[in-house]
């Protein structure tokens, strides 16, 4: 590819966003109430940092919510995901 000083860009995804959706589907899937479990990925990684900081956003309006533990240990491969009882439910 040629290098064109003229062309610059940021391709990046608003990771804050992705956590805010992901709480809201889980409201949207179980209701008003619930427990939460916030997996992320590395300690002090951006991208865990604003996914975790969007979900808590969402799941501050709600006090029907509980989030138990925000893990941040990088065992979810550093996608923030909401382990939920909707599994046991037969929710998904």
């Amino acid at each position: 590819m040629e290098n064109r000083e003229d062309l610059r860009a940021i391709v990046a995804a608003d990771r804050s966003i992705l956590g805010k959706r992901s709480a809201e589907k889980a409201i949207e899937l179980l209701g008003q109430k619930g427990t939460a479990v916030l997996l992320g990925g590395t300690p002090g990684n951006p991208s865990t940092f604003f996914e975790h900081k969007g979900s808590m956003e969402v799941f501050s309006k709600y006090p029907g919510w509980e989030v138990l533990k925000a893990d941040t240990t990088g065992h979810s491969k550093g996608y923030s995901r909401l382990c939920q009882d909707c599994w046991r439910q037969g929710k998904r």
